[in-house]
């Protein structure tokens, strides 16, 4: 078994990736979690070329995510999970379905890279967090001396008007 890295975290981990057959394609796919994989043919950063519809590549980025079915798909059809470049309607969908269907093949046949990607996503979490205590640290110290700065600026003015209290004479009662 895996021993869990100590509190002197190691840079982020990489996520798991893979290249996904589909009825139209091939396609990068970067798995972030066990429940979330991001799904990309074409483009610039992309190994493989866009999807083909009609004799045509499409850039094309899709999320699908692990539904309580145990199937995954995306959780809207809108253009944030489902992203095919100047393609109608139509093929989008037909890319969409191809894509799912053969996401569903490939992770039942590689499942293990959920495991992997969970494990990912956990110490990358760890690591954000680390930062962000890192980060509150600093400003914490910088509150610090700010008070500090403060309470030695209030402790100057009532010195000041301690010594002007005690310049003046107090009437006597007598």
């Amino acid at each position: 078994m895996t021993e869990p890295r100590n509190a002197a975290r190691l840079p982020y981990v990489p996520y798991p990736k893979g290249i996904v057959t589909t009825k139209v394609g091939q396609a990068d796919c970067t798995i972030t979690s066990d429940k979330h994989v991001s799904i990309m043919a074409g483009g610039s950063s992309a190994r493989v070329p866009g999807f083909e519809y009609r004799g045509r590549q499409y850039y094309s980025h899709i999320h699908l995510f692990l539904q309580p079915d145990g199937q995954w798909r995306p959780n809207k059809e809108d253009r944030s999970d489902v992203y095919v470049d100047g393609c109608t309607e139509i093929g989008r969908k037909t890319i969409k379905d191809a894509v799912v269907e053969g996401w569903n093949t490939f992770i039942r046949e590689n499942a293990d890279l959920l495991v992997s990607a969970q494990l990912a996503d956990l110490s990358n979490n760890i690591v954000r967090m680390d930062e962000d205590i890192a980060k509150a640290k600093v400003s914490l110290e910088e509150f610090e001396a700010k008070r500090k700065d403060l309470l030695r600026q209030e402790e100057e003015i009532l010195k000041k008007e301690d010594k002007k209290d005690a310049g003046r004479q107090q009437p006597d009662e007598g």
